[in-house]
């Protein structure tokens, strides 16, 4: 008999086989799992939403502002105005919405939902014909476009408005078509012609101009954003086309775009 060995028959190894196989299928698996997941296997579509690259003519990288007032930067962000009112602005946990044509007014209370409730009303107790509110750290700031007149007023914790600065005609930055309230300055914007200025009110109640944009300057403000708000995330610019842009102001009103 010879001492040769007889090699293993096929059926004998599959299972080796197939071992092997499976080890190596799950390599595979596990190395595409992590290039996709850094980016390399995929990109995103990107977003539908229109960006436009700057809300000045220059933009510039983003600056972080710093807080400054008797108002969280939360409270700063203005609620939509309910029906048969123009205007809204929030103070603390009270929102007063104002009708510009016969100066009716009421104050609404936030509760710990979310929920407003009217606690008072003004009938037509308000001064007509303010263009825009802006809610500031000092109060909610009321502005005439047709002068730059300005006025300052408060609610107090039982909801009673009262006002607490007035600021004669050409105070503020006449012609203006937004006013919007940030926590670094009072941002004054023509969508007209671009034309924009930066301003702050102290402890008390002075305003004073931190910076101006004039309309066609180096750095000017692009010129037709329709709506301007303040959220968390920054100063939200949008025109009619759908073209949108965010932007900040430093403490030294200095404003840049960032996205």
């Amino acid at each position: 008999m010879s001492d040769e060995k007889t090699p293993p028959s096929w059926w004998s190894t599959l299972p080796g086989m197939l071992t092997a196989l499976a080890g190596l299928l799950t390599a595979v698996g596990s190395l595409i799992v992590v290039l996709n997941s850094a980016g390399l296997l995929h990109k995103d579509a990107g977003s539908s939403t229109k960006e436009a690259s700057s809300v000045t003519q220059q933009g510039n990288p983003g600056v972080s502002g710093r807080k400054r007032g008797t108002q969280s930067t939360d409270s700063l962000e203005v609620p939509a105005p309910p029906f048969g009112y123009t205007h809204s602005a929030r103070f603390g946990d009270f929102i007063l919405d104002y009708q510009s044509h016969n100066g009716s007014a009421e104050v609404r209370r936030i509760d710990n939902s979310g929920n407003a409730s009217i606690v008072k009303s003004y009938g037509s107790g308000f001064a007509t014909d303010w263009s825009n509110l802006a809610t500031t750290h000092r109060g909610i700031l009321f502005y005439k476009s047709s002068n730059g007149e300005g006025a300052l007023g408060r609610i107090d914790e039982s909801g009673n408005f009262t006002t607490a600065y007035i600021y004669p005609a050409g105070t503020f930055l006449k012609g203006c078509t937004s006013v919007v309230g940030t926590p670094n300055g009072i941002l004054f914007y023509n969508k007209m012609n671009g034309d924009a200025r930066i301003d702050r009110i102290d402890e008390s109640g002075k305003p004073m101009t931190l910076k101006a944009y004039p309309a066609g300057s180096p750095g000017s403000f692009v010129k037709g954003w329709s709506s301007i708000v303040y959220a968390k995330e920054g100063i939200i610019y949008r025109d009619d086309a759908g073209n949108q842009a965010r932007g900040q102001i430093d403490g030294n009103g200095n404003h840049t775009t960032i996205m």
